[in-house]
């Protein structure tokens, strides 16, 4: 199969179409197959909110809502600039972010920390522009979609694992509730 056959991207290059918009402001879970686009997705979606929590003026900070709780917390610490930590609602370390001339990626336990350019790194081609993830030595491809987000996918599947949109003021990720940490 060739690889480029399966993916759905913004635009309407060469006929493809886009992707489905999300169920009743995605309070729902999309189908597990969709007749236009033959995404297919893997399992039922949850839904977690970043809004953002500007502290001591750093914007980046936030907290990750899921059913109206706080599950996760994105914070850079003025005591420690250089680093941006993912925590859990239990305050255990999932992720960390070291910024600097190269910055690193570390999530405990699922990539061991490397270089951010070798995490996610963009595409070579030049027209369909995305980005590529590699997670365990699998590549996965984050592609834009119609709704100013990304969606995710296995690299040469059609399977969609996780998808984002934005609102007002809160980036939304759906994600595929198997693949929860």
């Amino acid at each position: 199969m060739h690889p480029y056959t399966c993916w759905v991207f913004n635009r309407n290059v060469d006929g493809l179409k886009s992707d489905p918009s999300p169920s009743i402001f995605g309070a729902l879970p999309c189908s597990t197959q969709t007749r236009e686009s033959g995404v297919r997705v893997v399992g039922s979606l949850a839904t977690y909110t970043f809004i953002p929590r500007p502290c001591h003026g750093i914007s980046s900070n936030c907290s990750v809502f899921h059913q109206n709780q706080v599950r996760f917390c994105v914070k850079t610490d003025l005591s420690m600039p250089n680093y941006t930590s993912v925590t859990r609602d239990d305050g255990s370390n999932i992720a960390l972010v070291e910024w600097g001339p190269e910055p690193s990626v570390e999530i405990r336990g699922i990539v061991a920390k490397r270089p951010a350019s070798k995490f996610l790194r963009h595409s070579s081609n030049e027209r369909l522009r995305f980005w590529i993830m590699e997670v365990d030595g699998v590549d996965y491809i984050w592609i834009p979609n119609q709704n100013d987000g990304y969606t995710l996918y296995k690299a040469g599947e059609n399977l969609m694992f996780a998808k984002t949109t934005s609102k007002c003021t809160a980036v939304v990720l759906h994600v595929v509730e198997h693949l929860l940490i």
